[in-house]
């Protein structure tokens, strides 16, 4: 009779690929599906009716300016430069953090950029409020998408190139951020 060898091996292999498993799937739950509960301390912030729009009026906006393009944002937001990506502007609000994995845990960021799509919204997509928009720049659609996160982009054409205005937010865009996304489409030029 033959003695076998390997058994002890395939045990091994099958413990360390369950353990790894475990691990991953405790990772996956602490990530994307556990919520801590809601402790008895609330932050209330008071109701004003101002929102971020309105600041254009008191001259409490940012203006972005590059040898490619300029736009005013609201002042409670911040330049960034990307190190993976080659944006003509990105801009973040104070209080942005990424999420582990997709998604946004706290605030907002915009990018623009060039694009060479069709600057028609896309089909499908979770695309909700489309509409056509006429700029001092160009004609273009704006549209909120809400797919995999939120998201409020514009594009349009202006002096030849393509653009896309893409704001992502931690949750339902408020009005403070809509304010903020419109404030730049509007404040939009090329140089």
């Amino acid at each position: 009779m033959k003695k076998q060898h390997g058994f002890a091996h395939a045990v091994l292999i099958i413990g360390m690929a369950v353990a790894l498993l475990g691990a991953l799937g405790f990772i996956f739950w602490q990530n994307f599906i556990y919520q801590e509960p809601a402790t008895q301390a609330e932050v209330i912030k008071p109701n004003t009716t101002k929102n971020e729009a309105e600041d254009a009026d008191t001259n409490t906006n940012k203006t972005f300016s590059s040898n490619e393009l300029s736009f005013e944002y609201p002042s409670n937001w911040v330049e960034k430069k990307d190190q993976y990506n080659d944006y003509p502007a990105r801009i973040e609000t104070d209080d942005f953090e990424r999420n582990v994995g997709m998604g946004l845990k706290t605030g907002a960021e915009l990018i623009i950029d060039r694009t060479t799509e069709d600057i028609a919204p896309p089909q499908g997509m979770g695309v909700i409020n489309a509409e056509e928009i006429q700029l001092p720049v160009g004609t273009g659609y704006k549209y909120e998408i809400r797919y995999e996160g939120y998201w409020l982009q514009a594009k349009f054409v202006s002096k030849g190139p393509k653009y896309i205005v893409t704001m992502q937010t931690a949750d339902v865009p408020t009005t403070d951020e809509k304010a903020a996304f419109d404030l730049i489409i509007e404040t939009f030029a090329v140089k």
